[in-house]
């Protein structure tokens, strides 16, 4: 996330990531410094950042659009969904703390 690069593009580049960043409940890893920097740098809470040394930032290219993925695994474009990278064997016990935590918000909110 460092860099020397300044100027108009670096500042555009933070601005973007600090938007996605904040769109997302929820953050996955995979280096403790890394969750260092997204807290310090884009003021993310704690809580939204987990360490996982699986994560992984490579995904595959499917020439797909966002539209055309969701109308494929057949998504109603008004619902709200959660995207979730990894062998759910291995991992559910993340996937079941997200769910708990949108649960637990919604209840606040509604």
């Amino acid at each position: 996330m460092r860099g020397d690069a300044t100027g108009p593009i670096r500042c555009f580049n933070r601005l973007t990531l600090k938007t996605q960043y904040r769109l997302a409940d929820q953050h996955l890893c995979p280096y403790r410094q890394m969750k260092t920097e997204l807290v310090q740098e884009f003021a993310l809470r704690e809580r939204q950042v987990t360490v996982s040394r699986t994560a992984s930032h490579a995904l595959p290219d499917t020439g797909l659009s966002p539209a055309a993925a969701i109308e494929r695994l057949g998504i109603d474009r008004t619902a709200r969904t959660i995207l979730f990278f990894g062998s759910i064997a291995l991992r559910l016990q993340y996937l079941v703390a997200a769910f708990q935590t949108i649960a637990a918000r919604v209840e606040t909110i509604g």
